[in-house]
């Protein structure tokens, strides 16, 4: 695992490809975690629920 590793860094394009994953992994994980002002999340869980048992409920 460490030779393909090593390898990966030597390729241009797989280097930027790891590269960019791994920082849009930190974004989404930093942006889930910020909190917003005026957003209530009782009401955003209870909305996210209707919809999912919305959806749910219309599968045959």
């Amino acid at each position: 695992m460490i030779s393909t590793s090593a390898k990966s860094r030597k390729v241009p394009g797989l280097r930027t490809l790891v590269l960019f994953t791994l920082a849009t992994i930190v974004i989404v994980r930093t942006g889930a975690s910020i909190f917003l002002p005026k957003v209530d999340a009782k009401v955003l869980n209870a909305w996210v629920e209707n919809k999912v048992e919305t959806k749910a409920s219309s599968l045959p």
